[in-house]
Protein backbone atom coordinates (compact mmCIF):
# COMPACT_ATOMS: atom_id res chain seq x y z
CA UNK A 1 0.00 0.00 0.00
CA UNK A 2 1.40 3.71 -0.49
CA UNK A 3 1.80 5.98 2.00
CA UNK A 4 -1.34 6.62 3.58
CA UNK A 5 -2.20 10.06 4.07
CA UNK A 6 -5.50 10.88 6.17
CA UNK A 7 -8.05 13.43 4.51
CA UNK A 8 -10.32 12.93 8.11
CA UNK A 9 -10.06 12.08 11.56
CA UNK A 10 -12.77 10.99 13.80
CA UNK A 11 -12.82 11.60 17.42
CA UNK A 12 -14.77 9.59 19.58
CA UNK A 13 -14.63 12.26 22.80
CA UNK A 14 -15.99 10.57 25.55
CA UNK A 15 -16.95 10.95 29.19
CA UNK A 16 -14.65 8.28 30.58
CA UNK A 17 -12.15 7.36 27.77
CA UNK A 18 -11.13 9.07 24.35
CA UNK A 19 -10.29 7.46 20.92
CA UNK A 20 -8.75 8.50 17.92
CA UNK A 21 -9.50 7.70 14.19
CA UNK A 22 -8.42 8.68 10.64
CA UNK A 23 -9.62 7.68 7.13
CA UNK A 24 -9.30 8.41 3.41
CA UNK A 25 -11.66 7.52 0.44
CA UNK A 26 -9.66 4.42 0.24
CA UNK A 27 -8.42 3.95 3.90
CA UNK A 28 -8.93 3.60 7.49
CA UNK A 29 -6.70 3.18 10.79
CA UNK A 30 -7.50 1.65 13.79
CA UNK A 31 -7.56 3.70 16.89
CA UNK A 32 -4.68 5.79 16.82
CA UNK A 33 -2.61 5.33 20.37
CA UNK A 34 -2.85 8.27 22.11
CA UNK A 35 -1.38 7.10 25.80
CA UNK A 36 1.51 5.25 25.37
CA UNK A 37 0.95 4.74 29.71
CA UNK A 38 -2.23 3.19 29.18
CA UNK A 39 -3.23 -0.80 29.07
CA UNK A 40 -4.29 -0.03 25.89
CA UNK A 41 -2.60 2.83 24.25
CA UNK A 42 -5.62 3.58 21.85
CA UNK A 43 -7.71 4.53 25.26
CA UNK A 44 -7.20 8.01 26.39
CA UNK A 45 -9.08 8.32 29.80
CA UNK A 46 -10.53 11.82 29.68
CA UNK A 47 -8.73 12.62 32.38
CA UNK A 48 -6.83 16.18 32.58
CA UNK A 49 -4.38 17.32 35.55
CA UNK A 50 -3.10 20.79 36.14
CA UNK A 51 -0.17 21.25 39.04
CA UNK A 52 1.40 24.70 39.23
CA UNK A 53 4.87 24.64 37.78
CA UNK A 54 4.09 21.51 36.29
CA UNK A 55 1.33 22.20 33.86
CA UNK A 56 -1.21 19.78 31.90
CA UNK A 57 -0.68 15.98 31.85
CA UNK A 58 -3.53 13.72 30.41
CA UNK A 59 -4.85 10.60 30.27
CA UNK A 60 -3.19 7.98 32.46
CA UNK A 61 -0.12 10.71 33.00
CA UNK A 62 -3.01 13.17 34.61
CA UNK A 63 -3.54 10.04 37.12
CA UNK A 64 -0.18 9.38 38.07
CA UNK A 65 0.79 12.66 38.52
CA UNK A 66 -2.41 13.54 40.82
CA UNK A 67 -0.75 10.61 42.69
CA UNK A 68 2.96 11.34 42.84
CA UNK A 69 1.93 15.33 43.66
CA UNK A 70 -0.37 13.94 46.64
CA UNK A 71 -3.67 15.61 45.45
CA UNK A 72 -2.09 19.23 44.91
CA UNK A 73 -3.73 20.47 41.66
CA UNK A 74 -6.50 20.42 39.90
CA UNK A 75 -8.24 17.07 38.51
CA UNK A 76 -10.84 17.03 35.85
CA UNK A 77 -12.70 14.30 34.93
CA UNK A 78 -15.84 13.80 33.35
CA UNK A 79 -15.72 16.86 31.81
CA UNK A 80 -18.11 16.26 29.19
CA UNK A 81 -21.01 16.42 31.42
CA UNK A 82 -20.98 19.81 31.96
CA UNK A 83 -21.39 20.36 27.96
CA UNK A 84 -25.21 21.26 28.20
CA UNK A 85 -25.36 22.59 31.70
CA UNK A 86 -25.71 26.47 31.35
CA UNK A 87 -24.76 26.92 34.85
CA UNK A 88 -21.30 26.12 34.51
CA UNK A 89 -19.48 29.35 32.85
CA UNK A 90 -15.50 29.05 34.00
CA UNK A 91 -13.34 27.53 36.59
CA UNK A 92 -10.24 28.35 38.08
CA UNK A 93 -6.61 26.61 36.81
CA UNK A 94 -3.89 28.26 38.01
CA UNK A 95 -4.35 31.90 37.48
CA UNK A 96 -6.80 31.53 34.46
CA UNK A 97 -10.57 31.46 34.08
CA UNK A 98 -11.43 28.82 31.77
CA UNK A 99 -14.36 27.99 30.11
CA UNK A 100 -15.89 24.72 29.24
CA UNK A 101 -14.69 25.22 25.33
CA UNK A 102 -11.34 25.43 26.37
CA UNK A 103 -11.15 22.38 28.61
CA UNK A 104 -12.75 20.54 25.89
CA UNK A 105 -10.25 22.08 23.27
Amino acid sequence: MAHFVPEIYAIDFGTSNSLLAAASRDHTTDAVPLDPGAPDPSVLRSVLFFAQGLGWSFGSDAIGEYARHSAHGRLLRSIKKYLPDPSFTTTRIGEHQLGIAALIG
